[in-house]
């Protein structure tokens, strides 16, 4: 008997074996159908048990015999729900979109591109035309592509994480960065947009054009961890960066945590 032969002969007494399989599980049934109201609950599980453990068994023995092609193994692999990979995500979300905001009383429309960040969790779309995007597991970062001269504060809006804090604690935080940074704290507000969010301000020490300012926004993520976000700017963009840094936290979301 050559091999092809011999492998047709045990797929049909392998195909044979599973439809008695099948005829003894349905005569089974009927049988506890009609002993339902005598027998224990024990002895339904035991025979369940037995009739499953057959029928499992026929069917590895053809997967054993009759392994898939190669071809046919070559389906998108499982998603872990704790884990979206990066490549993945980058076809959920659109590759760009347009944004239309307003500066100085004129509507302008912004071309954005987006950016994947799974240490933070969270991807955003960023006016590139303008501004690069950098990141590490610490720490995200958008700050103009263009230098703005030695003499003019500081242009950036930074993303980090904060884990194992209240409300309070990461208030007082943010406010100790503040003071460090000799930053005069002005307020805290709970604010809708760009989103939710506890925001603080502060000013620097000089009223002029120049005048540093920095705005933080506190998103509470649950679980005592707090995303960060730090928008550096001076009183003269705060019509200019300050616009266009929340109209790009508006296109932000949130990801499965990767970890």
């Amino acid at each position: 008997m050559n091999k092809e032969n011999w492998e047709m002969d045990v797929k049909q007494q392998l195909m044979q074996q599973t439809e008695d399989v099948t005829r003894q599980k349905t005569a089974v049934w009927l049988e506890i159908e009609g002993r339902i109201f005598r027998k224990k609950r024990r002895s339904i599980r035991i025979l369940t048990t037995a009739i499953t453990g057959a029928v499992i068994l026929a069917l590895l023995v053809m997967s054993v015999l009759y392994p898939p092609k190669e071809s046919d193994q070559a389906i998108d692999p499982p998603r872990n729900s704790e884990h979206v990979p990066k490549q993945d995500l980058s076809e959920q979300f659109a590759r760009e979109k347009t944004l239309t905001i307003e500066l100085e009383g004129q509507l302008e429309e912004v071309a954005v591109h987006l950016e994947i960040n799974e240490a933070l969790n969270h991807v955003i779309y960023v006016d590139e035309e303008r501004y690069i995007y950098q990141s590490d597991n610490q720490m995200a970062r958008i700050e103009p592509k263009e230098p703005l001269g030695e003499d003019v504060p500081e242009v950036a809006m930074e993303f980090f994480q904060k884990d194992g804090m209240t409300q309070e604690e990461v208030i007082a935080y943010t406010k100790q960065a503040m003071e460090e940074e000799r930053m005069s704290y002005q307020t805290t507000e709970n604010v809708l947009t760009p989103f939710e969010a506890t925001q603080l301000v502060a000013y620097g020490e000089r009223e002029d054009w120049d005048m540093p300012i920095h705005r933080y926004y506190l998103i509470d993520r649950g679980g005592g961890t707090w995303l960060i976000i730090k928008q550096k700017y001076f009183m003269i963009a705060e019509e200019g960066h300050a616009v266009r840094f929340d109209s790009m936290l508006q296109t932000l979301e949130f990801i499965e945590n990767s970890q």
